[in-house]
């Protein structure tokens, strides 16, 4: 025979069910049929949980993306006309200071290109666009219309003789195609690895 003491002891040695939440001041959570009840903090508020819907766009990108790439397009030809140079005040060999100026331009055009490469890996789209723009299209103007090419060439305002044929020789021999491909392809590596790390 149980007493009214006993049955107050059992009573309160109950533990609460899952739904209920026995603080006073305190409505009973309600869980959704399907979905787990949302995990409390040590104050009783619920604790958010963040979802993972994969990736968003970020509205910040668009703002980055542009202007590196309008840089890397603006930096590579300078990039592609001083190697070129190089080539022509390499040839003038009897005098001393295009002796070392050559070789001065030489290494300031790989820097240059180096430097659009490194804009490549920091925003893919950089090297994509600069190497179509500067390497990929002229090849194919070149191979589609090769007698078009010199006089496109030779047409840019402020450009010397030497240096168009230098550049004319360069697109025909298939270097400017190179620097393109390579640009193009550092940029499309770069993109591939970052959608494959991890966040």
């Amino acid at each position: 025979m149980t007493t009214g003491v006993d049955k107050s002891t059992a009573a309160q040695s109950r533990a609460p069910d899952a739904d209920t939440d026995t603080r006073p001041g305190k409505a009973p959570a309600k869980v959704l049929p399907g979905r787990a009840a949302a995990p409390e903090r040590s104050d009783g508020r619920p604790e958010r949980v963040r979802r993972d819907d994969g990736p968003r766009w970020r509205p910040g990108r668009w703002g980055r993306s542009l202007p590196v790439s309008l840089f890397a397009v603006m930096l590579t030809p300078v990039a592609i006309g001083i190697a070129a140079n190089s080539a022509v005040t390499g040839g003038r060999w009897w005098d001393t200071g295009d002796r070392w100026l050559s070789p001065a331009q030489s290494v300031l055009g790989a820097v240059l290109l180096l430097v659009v490469a490194g804009l490549a890996m920091y925003e893919p789209a950089a090297g994509v666009v600069a190497g179509v723009v500067w390497g990929i299209a002229p090849a194919v103007v070149q191979i589609v219309a090769p007698r078009e090419t010199y006089r496109l060439i030779s047409a840019s305002p402020g450009l010397p003789a030497d240096l168009a044929r230098a550049l004319h020789t360069w697109l025909s021999s298939g270097v400017v195609l190179v620097f393109g491909v390579l640009l193009a392809g550092i940029g499309i590596i770069a993109a591939l690895r970052r959608r494959r790390l991890p966040g």
